[in-house]
């Protein structure tokens, strides 16, 4: 009886390593604000994730600001050329599945085209890109197989662009000896079931 129990605990916890993904959504909503400039800030933290960029220069349209807020709060790299890097604080994997894209503003115009670099846990990269071009408010773009990754990054290129909710299965992935070892314990244990079976 005690082999069957902890033979069911053990295949849980192997469940819950395969399946325990949490969405994480990153909306910047702690800076929405009045007003009719920017809020300016060097990085930030929401949810488990931080947003860095190479010039440590980042910059929100407050809600008065028609010619760069497009209906939401959100936020932009303020240095052309600067690369902006996504990862967890605590440097585990994630994955990312949407990001919301607009132009920075009007009177940059549209067309901007952002590539996006993720660097995967095992080594290697993904690459996506998308194109900024249907008019002045946020759009949806998915992004295909960004998962198991250690971080993303981008550059700000002219045209220029800003982004909001972005949207990322924030498990992390089980070391593979974790796997291995559980998947032992579970193999031996249901060969000590059947031998006691036997008896």
């Amino acid at each position: 009886m005690q082999i069957k129990t902890t033979l069911s605990a053990l295949a849980a916890s192997l469940a819950l390593l395969s399946t325990g993904a949490q969405a994480s959504i990153i909306s910047f909503d702690s800076l929405e604000q009045s007003g009719t400039s920017f809020t300016s800030l060097s990085s930030y933290t929401e949810d488990g994730f931080q947003i860095t960029s190479t010039s440590n220069n980042f910059a929100s349209a407050q809600q008065g600001n028609t010619g760069w807020y497009f209906g939401s709060a959100s936020l932009f790299n303020n240095s052309s050329g600067a690369t902006t890097t996504l990862a967890k604080v605590s440097g585990g994997t994630f994955a990312l599945n949407s990001i919301d894209l607009a132009p920075a503003s009007k009177f940059w115009g549209l067309g901007a085209t952002i590539s996006f670099v993720g660097q995967l846990s095992g080594g290697g990269t993904v690459n996506q890109s998308f194109t900024v071009d249907d008019g002045y408010f946020f759009q949806t773009f998915t992004f295909s197989g960004f998962s198991n990754l250690n971080s993303v990054s981008w550059v700000q290129a002219s045209p220029y662009h800003q982004f909001d909710n972005l949207v990322m299965d924030a498990a992390e992935v089980p070391e593979p000896s974790t796997a291995l070892l559980l998947g032992l314990a579970l193999t031996g244990l249901g060969l000590a079931r059947r031998k006691v079976s036997a008896k």
